[in-house]
Formats: C-alpha cells, sequence, structure tokens
C-alpha cells in the first residue's frame, strides 16, 4: 500500500502522530527533518544559519523523494508544499493528510522551542503568515483532518479509517449470534436508525451518516434511566417496528443501553454492536446482557437479549486513551484465565504488540475472545451457571469502582488480583505459585491498578447489594488454574476472611 505523508503547519503534531500509525500499521516511520539532520550532520538552524533556506529546502527534496515508497509513514516539515515537485509526489506517490490545527494550539505548543528558524521572533505573527501562505497548498496536497478538539490517538485513528486497508473481516461461528471482526464500513449501514455518543461523534462524524441519529452522552452516565427514556422517546419519532433493526456505535455502556431499550421497546426489536472500545469488543457488546444503572448500583435493572449481529473494527480502539484501551486488554485475560488457554498464551506472547495496538494483533484478540466468551454464553444464555465465571474480578471490581469512583478496567484489574491472590490462599483450590505470580506480572505490565488504600469495611455494603447473592451468600469466582474457574457460594463471616486476603493483595500489604 502506498506510504502515509503527514503534512501542516510547525507544532500540528504530525511526528507525534506519525509514530502512533507507525506502531498500529507496523510500517517504518521516517522523520524528514530527522533525516536531513543525519545527512548533514547539522541541526535544522545550523542549516539555515549556516547555508540558508534554500539549502534546506533542496536537501528536504532529496530526502522526500528518497524516502517515498509503500508501507511507511512520513512526518514531513511544515515548508514541504512550497515546492511543486514535492506536491506532486505527496499527491502522487504517498497518501497524504494535512493536519489542520487551531493557530491558538500551534503557538501554545511552539512557544518554547527554539528550533524554529522561520519562527524567530514575533511567534504568533510568524505563524499567522505562514499558515495564510501556506493554507491553500496544504489543502490541495492532502486530505484535511481537522485536530480541534483531538488528540493524538483519536487523529491517528481517523486517518486509519480513510486508509483503503485490505483486511478480509473473519465470522466468528456460533449459534449465539454473529461476531464478525475485521474492517466495517459504516456507509453500509447509513439506512437504519442509529445511536452513538457524542465523543463518538466528535471523532468519527464523517463517517457516521445515517439521516436518523441520536447522539447521547458518554460512559456510564448513558446507562440512567433519564437516557433509556429518551432512547424511547427518540424510537416512537422515527416509529421504529418491532422487525426493525437499530444500530449501536459505542462503548460498552452504549450498547448496554440501548441493547436495554431495543430489547424492552415494543417488546423487543433487532439491534446490530458496533463497539468502538477493545472491552466492547471482546466483552460487553457480545453475548446479549443489557442492563442500566439505578440508585448508584451499577447493572441493577436487566434484561437478556441478543443482538441480531455484532460487527467489531478493531481500527475504533486507536481513538482511546491508553487507559481506556487497556481495560480490553483485561477484559480479554480475564476471558483467558477463567475459560480460554489459547488466549491467554496469545496475550502473553504478544503483550507488546497489544500495547502499541498492532492492528492485526489487535484482530486475532478480539476473534479469540469473542470466540470464547460464545462459547461460554452458548453453553449457559442466561447466566444461571458456567456464565458466571465472566464476572471473575467482577463482583469486588464493581465494588471498587462505584466505591473509590475509578475506571471500570482498573476496578477490574484490581478485583482480578484480589481474585487471584484469595484462590492460593484457599487450600481446596491449589492454584500454583507460578501461576499466580504469571498472572499478576501480566496485570502489572498492562499497567492500569491504580495504587488504593481500599477499605474492606467500606466495601462491605455494596458487596451485600450483588445481584449474584442467592440464599444470603455471595458467589464468588476463583481460579484453580489457567482455564479452570469455580464458584463459590461464600458466607458473610466467610466473605470478610476473603475480603481482607484479597484487600491486603490490592493495597500492595
Amino acid at each position: 500500500m502506498k506510504g502515509i505523508a503527514l503534512i501542516g503547519m510547525p507544532g500540528s503534531g504530525k511526528s507525534t502522530i506519525g509514530r502512533l500509525l507507525s506502531r498500529y500499521l507496523r510500517w517504518d516511520f521516517i522523520d524528514i527533518d530527522e533525516e536531513i539532520q543525519k545527512a548533514s550532520g547539522l541541526s535544522i538552524n545550523e542549516i539555515f544559519s549556516h547555508y540558508g533556506e534554500q539549502h534546506f529546502r533542496t536537501l528536504e527534496k532529496e530526502i522526500l523523494l528518497k524516502c517515498t515508497g509503500n508501507n511507511r509513514v512520513i512526518s514531513t516539515g511544515g515548508g514541504v508544499v512550497i515546492d511543486k515537485e514535492n506536491r506532486k509526489v505527496l499527491s502522487e506517490n504517498l497518501q497524504s493528510f494535512y493536519l489542520k490545527t487551531p493557530l491558538g494550539a500551534l503557538f501554545n505548543r511552539l512557544k518554547e522551542k527554539k528550533d524554529r528558524p522561520l519562527l524567530k521572533g514575533n511567534l504568533l505573527q510568524n505563524l499567522k503568515e505562514l499558515y495564510s501562505e501556506r493554507k491553500n497548498l496544504y489543502e490541495n496536497t492532502g486530505t484535511t483532518i481537522n485536530t480541534k478538539g483531538l488528540c493524538p490517538e483519536e487523529v491517528a485513528a481517523i486517518i486509519v479509517r480513510h486508509l483503503q486497508i485490505e483486511d478480509t473481516p473473519i465470522s466468528v461461528s456460533s449459534p449465539v449470534h454473529p461476531f464478525i471482526v475485521g474492517r466495517i464500513s459504516l456507509s453500509k449501514l447509513s439506512n437504519y436508525p442509529t445511536v452513538t455518543t457524542k465523543r463518538v461523534w466528535h471523532i468519527y462524524k464523517n463517517f457516521i451518516t445515517p439521516e436518523k441519529l441520536h447522539i447521547t452522552d458518554d460512559g456510564e452516565a448513558v446507562k440512567d434511566i433519564k437516557n433509556i427514556e429518551m432512547l424511547f422517546q427518540k424510537f416512537i419519532q422515527w416509529r421504529v417496528e418491532r422487525t426493525d433493526s437499530l444500530v449501536a456505535i459505542g462503548g460498552g455502556a452504549l450498547t448496554d443501553a440501548v441493547g436495554f431499550a431495543v430489547a424492552t421497546f415494543k417488546r423487543g426489536c433487532k439491534l446490530i454492536n458496533i463497539p468502538t472500545t477493545l472491552l466492547g469488543q471482546v466483552d460487553a457488546a457480545v453475548g446479549g446482557k443489557n442492563a442500566i444503572n439505578m440508585a448508584k448500583i451499577k447493572n441493577i435493572i436487566g434484561i437478556f437479549k441478543h443482538p441480531e449481529q455484532v460487527l467489531a473494527d478493531p481500527s475504533f480502539t486507536l481513538s482511546l486513551p491508553y487507559e481506556r484501551f487497556a481495560e480490553g486488554i483485561i477484559e480479554g485475560l480475564k476471558m483467558g484465565l477463567v475459560a480460554s488457554p489459547p488466549l491467554y498464551e496469545f496475550i502473553k506472547a504478544n503483550l507488546k504488540k497489544l500495547k502499541d495496538r498492532e492492528l492485526k494483533t489487535l484482530k486475532e484478540f478480539v476473534r479469540l475472545g469473542a470466540e470464547a466468551k460464545l462459547r461460554v454464553v452458548e453453553r449457559d444464555p442466561y447466566d444461571r451457571g458456567e456464565r458466571m465465571i465472566l464476572n471473575f474480578g467482577h463482583t469486588i471490581g464493581h465494588a471498587i469502582e462505584s466505591t473509590y469512583n475509578i475506571s471500570h478496567g482498573s476496578a477490574v484489574a484490581m478485583g482480578m488480583v484480589f481474585s487471584i491472590a484469595a484462590s492460593r490462599k484457599l487450600n481446596t483450590l491449589k492454584l500454583k505459585l507460578s501461576t499466580e505470580e504469571e498472572a499478576l506480572s501480566i496485570i502489572q505490565e498492562i499497567g492500569i491498578t491504580p495504587k488504593l488504600e481500599i477499605k474492606p469495611e467500606c466495601l462491605w455494603e455494596k458487596l451485600l447489594q450483588d445481584k449474584k447473592i442467592k440464599d444470603g451468600k455471595l458467589r464468588f469466582v476463583f481460579l484453580k488454574d489457567v482455564g479452570k474457574a469455580v464458584i463459590l457460594s461464600i458466607s458473610p463471616e466467610q466473605l470478610k476472611s476473603v475480603l481482607e486476603v484479597g484487600v491486603n493483595e490490592i493495597s500492595g500489604n
């Protein structure tokens, strides 16, 4: 595939975003300014000072021609578009993207920089003049990406969506519901009523184009009963019929909320889930559990209804900040520990690539994760037995999440630390020390467990409200070995003892 060239004003983030794209695509990264300095043995300032701008532009052209090729990401200098021949190379031989960035943002990023010879003196005035001279050249040379209000990961994700990547979607065979992982064309779904969140819309608004579109709150707020009522009102306005399919594009909270609304509206319509988070793709949007929150209790009201299909495109996950992205690795690790040794081994062997968000690795990770979950759901669709093993780390995790107001992924990671430590302490399980240490090491390397001083008494009341309580006993998931989880019913007295053991491990005591 043709290489990518990033063009734009100084300070627009070309190098930062280029390095992200290089990791995501596993392509070489080339910074033209760095290559010029290597070739000349001089800094940019020294080249301008000793030989002038024209000499620099000659070197720039030579390096651009030399570096142009397939499967590489090139970060160009701000003035590369001045030369007509450069513009032809950028337009015809590369996929070029113009990172359009507000002048205020450029000023804030560059005000402490001393290595920009064309910006010496009055920085803001110089930026305005350069922008005026180059604006049309940028816009006529590459696809414009408006970076206002976007972080580097989000800009990189938008660029990836613009690429014509050769990708064959993989269908995970399951009688539960269809699951497809790979490149998804949103334009093919533009005739369906669609619900998405404010943040997803802000990032992907050029790709989400249905006539019937509702944009709702981000995160857990979407699972509030007021938002559910708004969804019902929108369905009535759209005149949704029972045979209609609706589309949910967003994270696990969004697919949960829309799934609940769709399952109960007119006693059930059809839903196509397009999860945009890694957690959603390997877990939350898969398997037909739909729930909303009430009285500050997570998922207290819910219903089982399988989606018509789940379409998982790993490129959506590239836009996430690392902590949100890593929540999905944690959920996949959970799935591997309790139900899929092959998934666990895949994570062990590919953790760095997963953390780097290498797309091919993500695709296989999502496939294995969905495959493992759907196997469990097939055997226990209504969560009355084996499916409870998927709550590994979640019982204590949900209590930590609501008590200490931390992210779901971080809370579940802490819950898994708790459950792994408690599993070895329970003599009846005989979890090997080597297995415990290996699993805890992977969680630590994923790197989203905050340092908190957990107080058992603060979790006590939340745990007693857990929906898995039966006959006064709380059912906890523990681990005998990788792929071998057990569900134990624990009395309040036993729970206090287990809490002390697990909380000590979480707190590092």
